[in-house]
């Protein structure tokens, strides 16, 4: 950025040809490779040992209810929108798009 005593603006580095703005798409397709690289690790190889499977209802709801009550307690109101108005699920514009798309 361009101060008082640097006039001229500092050009955006690059290392390996990455750019800070492509940071957050790197950071998320290297976090999938990893949880992916887990899930083979533990499924297809005999480094994590198998183990009896156990099935227990009441924990199953419990978890899956905890699961809900997070999420219900998380929503929060689009940006944008008014409180009498709300959000359609396909625009006008848009199927129109699309049809203009298939013939």
């Amino acid at each position: 950025p361009a101060t008082a005593y640097n006039p001229k603006p500092v050009p955006e580095t690059a290392v390996l040809g990455v750019t800070r703005d492509k940071l957050p798409a790197l950071r998320a397709a290297a976090e999938f490779v990893v949880i992916m690289g887990y899930v083979y690790v533990c499924d297809r190889t005999v480094l994590v040992p198998k183990g009896p499977k156990t099935a227990d209802m009441s924990k199953f709801w419990l978890l899956n209810g905890l699961i809900l009550l997070c999420a219900l307690l998380t929503l929060r109101p689009s940006r944008g929108m008014s409180e009498d108005t709300h959000a359609k699920p396909l625009q006008r514009d848009q199927t129109e798009e699309w049809k203009g798309w298939m013939q």
